[in-house]
């Protein structure tokens, strides 16, 4: 089972990850 804080946390790094590309 996923936590919600541990998937917001997994979703922030990726929108940063994202973000940082462009």
């Amino acid at each position: 089972m996923w936590s919600t804080s541990q998937l917001v946390r997994k979703y922030s790094a990726l929108i940063h990850f994202n973000s940082r590309k462009e």
